[in-house]
């Protein structure tokens, strides 16, 4: 039966501080294989979205495909998130920072995965948004150099960090402003250093907040842009730069380590969005622990300005049964709206 209030319609008028009786969810997992190429990973979106029917459609292409055409390496070694696993990096001193060079993103891997962003929107109903995951530009650097290799360049190398940093930033925008031609309704625009095993909190402010607010900047003609901060223990404090950012919604993991939504409602002007963590035990479990589990969630959760989804990719454990119980959760309505009826 059709939904009276579905998709593009239902998100905004969530975001927009609307009281409804059921509330928008969108929900993701890697696709191991199928991501090396774009016509694969867009079909691939295109089917997982037309499986659970969500209120926005994202693709989820390997965490490393910015940075594969700089000469790293990787492979899929049966991460249980499908994740992929850096085998060659190429930052190896800090002079190779200097030597980053200009990305096409019409060309190379990235340009092959910026076909996904044309499949999918080209697939789907133009009143379901489609967003394409980017990465934000430290993110990237950390990939290229690893994680002790990154510590010590910030320690010992900050001009190389900046000019390097610089460099990804401008392959970033040129990458946005592709995906924006393409016709998407917004970027993910993933962080994943706003947590003390990422970067201090000064840091963090000094080398990765300017690209942050470029790359936002760029997708700023978007209307449906995430913010995802990932990770346990994230830096609410730095809400407040954030905040004025051409940001539609903010999205974290419900990890114990971080605040619940409800505060972040109250110092976050837009949309929040989070779910059960992506590694709770419970999606290895039947569909009925699933829908309790989602219950109780939105218990705390539902209302104005909420969006359900999960704390990041689902586990590749997560069956077509579980994920559907977490949708149909969103989609009961609410007790707390009086006369709610199924849209």
């Amino acid at each position: 039966m059709p939904r009276k209030l579905a998709y593009r319609e239902l998100l905004m008028a969530t975001l927009a501080g609307d009281a409804l009786p059921v509330t928008p969810v969108s929900l993701w997992l890697h696709h191991p294989g199928l991501d090396q190429d774009g016509e694969t990973l867009g079909r691939a979106s295109v089917e997982f979205q037309r499986a659970f029917d969500l209120d926005f459609s994202k693709i989820t292409p390997a965490s490393t495909y910015q940075v594969r055409d700089y000469g790293l390496t990787d492979t899929w070694d049966g991460d249980r998130f499908g994740r992929r696993t850096v085998v060659g990096r190429v930052v190896a001193q800090a002079d190779d920072l200097w030597a980053l060079p200009d990305l096409n993103p019409q060309a190379g891997f990235v340009g092959g995965l910026l076909r996904a962003a044309v499949v999918t929107r080209r697939s789907l109903p133009s009143a379901i948004p489609v967003l394409m995951t980017v990465f934000n530009p430290v993110f990237q650097l950390g990939l290229l150099a690893g994680a002790e290799l990154f510590a010590a360049l910030l320690r010992d190398f900050p001009a190389q960090v900046r000019a390097g940093l610089g460099q990804i930033t401008a392959n970033t925008l040129r990458l946005i402003a592709a995906l924006v031609d393409t016709g998407i309704d917004g970027i993910y625009f993933a962080t994943q250093h706003a947590q003390p095993t990422g970067l201090s909190l000064a840091d963090y402010r000094e080398y990765a907040l300017p690209g942050d607010r470029a790359c936002l900047a760029a997708a700023a003609a978007l209307p449906c842009n995430v913010l995802h901060v990932h990770g346990a223990a994230v830096y609410t404090d730095l809400l407040g730069d954030w905040a004025g950012l051409p940001v539609a919604i903010l999205h974290y993991d419900t990890q114990a380590d971080n605040p619940p939504p409800a505060f972040l409602t109250r110092c976050w002007p837009g949309g929040i969005s989070t779910g059960l963590s992506h590694t709770h035990a419970v999606f290895a479990e039947s569909a009925a622990r699933v829908a309790a589990a989602t219950g109780r969630l939105l218990a705390e959760c539902r209302g104005p300005r909420f969006v359900l989804g999960a704390g990041c990719a689902l586990p590749l454990v997560a069956g077509t049964a579980q994920i559907a119980a977490i949708v149909d959760a969103a989609r009961s309505p609410s007790p707390a709206v009086w006369g709610a009826t199924t849209p």
